[in-house]
């Protein structure tokens, strides 16, 4: 597909903010179901999604089908139809066959949770700290990661869109407490080894994995809307689920407020 030229313009934070305040609010409170934001993102604050495989475009075509059935567009409703798709049985065969995990899943929800194999950038978190980390020990890491990547994304949200103080510890969505609550659990009883590094190593890895998830956030924004410059809000994020389903079972798991959601995605 050819990439879009895309001009942009500046705002002062004060213009951007009264933007986006008005517009999730009249996107939560207007008669009409709130339409998808279509943008076009400067290069600069997005990454392109990876050209799809044949794999990738036959699901599209499968889900595109499922898709005809419902009315409107893929946000309405606190991303309706999205669920729906991504609830299909057609859907979790795909993700099983095509993204296998050492641990078993059922659902999208289930399977965001689930560690994948390390990448290198991953691995170096723990250069210096612990060398050749065990599977346990890196899937430890990683559900502590995405459990402090919940609350931040719920966090930063609650800061842009919903006044200058952040939500805090106390007032998380409900949605977000349980998927922590859950990674905390999973971790339970297995943070021997983390203790045992000592108090100068412990505070180390403890800000290398948090500085870790802030900036993967920030890069899985750029990656959603590398998505919507391509196809489009609609189709985008359905090739999303296809093609990074890791952030659309995250997002779909912490955010309960389509509205909340855009204006976290938006720059």
């Amino acid at each position: 597909m050819s990439k879009t030229n895309v001009e942009t313009y500046a705002f002062t934070a004060a213009e951007f903010h009264t933007h986006i305040n008005y517009a999730v609010e009249k996107a939560r409170f207007g008669d009409e179901p709130p339409a998808c934001w279509i943008y076009l993102y400067a290069e600069s604050d997005t990454v392109p999604p990876p050209i799809p495989e044949p794999i990738h475009a036959e699901m599209f075509e499968e889900l595109l089908q499922i898709r005809r059935q419902f009315p409107g567009n893929v946000l309405e409703d606190n991303f309706k139809i999205l669920r729906q798709l991504t609830a299909s049985q057609i859907y979790k065969a795909y993700l099983a066959n095509t993204f296998p995990r050492d641990e078993p899943f059922e659902t999208l929800d289930e399977f965001w949770k689930v560690p994948p194999p390390p990448t290198e950038d991953f691995l170096r978190l723990f250069e210096g700290i612990l060398e050749n980390p065990a599977d346990e020990q890196i899937a430890f890491i990683y559900r502590a990661m995405l459990a402090y990547k919940c609350f931040y994304s719920t966090d930063i949200t609650a800061r842009k869109c919903g006044g200058s103080v952040g939500l805090g510890l106390a007032n998380l969505p409900d949605a977000v407490v349980q998927n922590r609550e859950e990674l905390h659990r999973r971790n339970r009883g297995q943070d021997r080894w983390l203790i045992d590094l000592g108090a100068k190593k412990y505070g180390v890895f403890n800000e290398r994995y948090r500085n870790f998830a802030e900036d993967a956030i920030h890069a899985d924004k750029r990656r959603i809307r590398g998505f919507f410059n391509e196809y489009g809000v609609n189709d985008g994020l359905i090739w999303l689920a296809i093609q990074e389903p890791e952030l659309t079972g995250f997002f779909l798991s912490n955010f309960r407020d389509e509205a909340v959601f855009q204006g976290w995605v938006n720059p």
